[in-house]
């Protein structure tokens, strides 16, 4: 039993007013025991167990060694008294009827699993995985969608393409900044901020204006943060921009950085 009750008639006995107030603590842990056993208060070949089982139900052995009004001994078996039998009676009587219900009703589930079977097999040819779809229905040409019927999702990371394409050339021919592109691609992708071909346009103009060196140390940073938006320090390598860049992407705005 989780629980168990103490009602102040008990209390009010000569069980307990006779004991004393270590008595009284012991009961309590030796009636906790009991509910735990559902023993019905008898922990039967209690004189045979050691100390240590005893210190590890806080219970000193000395004590209940000694007489006392809240128990007695019948040969090894140690009988603590009052004792909650009709609390004990209710648990037992739920816990047998919880699991007569869950016999039943696993009884009942094996009865209805050949039937649901059966239904399953009619629908599925030896060979086929999944059951197969009435001709009735059935669509020529219907192109087949991924597992889950959703439509292919975009490519993302080292998967997804460059989107500058022919329309829009790299602004500088150096393997660093191609390096320094594909990884400013590739953040965007991971923070699914896919960039656009608009967008691209506007910061190759805009990198044109900074230069290469500016460029790769503005989209190196922005990576570094985590940013969306582009993003150039307030100084790198002693160099300071003059101005604020114009803002080319959205992103966080912080007091000591120039955004695009």
């Amino acid at each position: 039993m989780k629980f168990f009750a103490i009602f102040n008639s008990d209390l009010d006995t000569e069980h307990f007013t006779a004991a004393s107030n270590d008595q009284i603590s012991t009961w309590l842990f030796l009636h906790s025991l009991c509910s735990k056993q559902t023993n019905s208060g008898t922990i039967q070949g209690a004189a045979t167990m050691p100390d240590k089982f005893w210190s590890r139900q806080s219970i000193e052995k000395t004590i209940i060694d000694e007489p006392s009004p809240l128990w007695s001994w019948s040969g090894d078996d140690l009988t603590i008294f009052p004792y909650d039998l009709d609390g004990e009676e209710l648990y037992l009587k739920k816990v047998k009827g919880g699991k007569e219900g869950g016999d039943k009703r696993w009884k009942m589930g094996e009865n209805r699993s050949p039937n649901r079977s059966a239904n399953r097999s009619a629908n599925r040819s030896p060979d086929a995985p999944y059951p197969r779809v009435p001709e009735s229905i059935r669509e020529e040409n219907t192109p087949l969608l991924p597992h889950g019927g959703n439509e292919p999702s975009e490519p993302n990371g080292d998967q997804m393409s460059s989107v500058t394409g022919d329309d829009a050339p790299l602004p500088f021919a150096s393997e660093k900044f191609r390096a320094a592109w594909s990884d400013w691609e590739k953040h965007r992708s991971e923070i699914k901020k896919k960039l656009t071909p608009t967008s691209v346009a506007q910061q190759f103009k805009k990198f044109a204006e900074w230069g290469e060196r500016r460029t790769i140390a503005a989209i190196e940073h922005t990576i570094e943060k985590g940013w969306q938006g582009l993003v150039e320090p307030t100084a790198i390598n002693g160099f300071r921009s003059e101005k604020p860049a114009r803002v080319v992407d959205t992103g966080p705005r912080t007091a000591d950085v120039t955004e695009v």
